[in-house]
């Protein structure tokens, strides 16, 4: 399994639409609207990297991430470990 975060900017207006459309993805298990530097952040999740290229990049016959309507540029950053620690009290 690999994760990735992916980080976005989109087009004035937009960042509710491509959020909702984000949140309906399966392979995306979380999708949020952040301040800062980027208008959104979503998790995704891939059996391996080729399939990480097809839902961020797109592929023939499917819509990725970055082929949205209002996406206007993407960072990703991709998992290498996974630390938890127990919760801040």
């Amino acid at each position: 399994m690999v994760t990735a975060f992916v980080w976005g900017n989109v087009e004035l207006g937009y960042e509710e639409k491509v959020v909702e459309e984000l949140q309906r993805r399966p392979e995306i298990s979380e999708a949020r609207l952040v301040m800062g530097v980027y208008d959104f952040v979503a998790r995704v999740q891939a059996r391996d990297l080729p399939e990480l290229k097809k839902y961020i990049s797109g592929s023939e016959g499917y819509q990725g991430i970055r082929q949205l309507k209002g996406i206007r540029s993407t960072f990703t950053d991709i998992i290498i470990e996974s630390i938890i620690k127990e919760p801040a009290r």
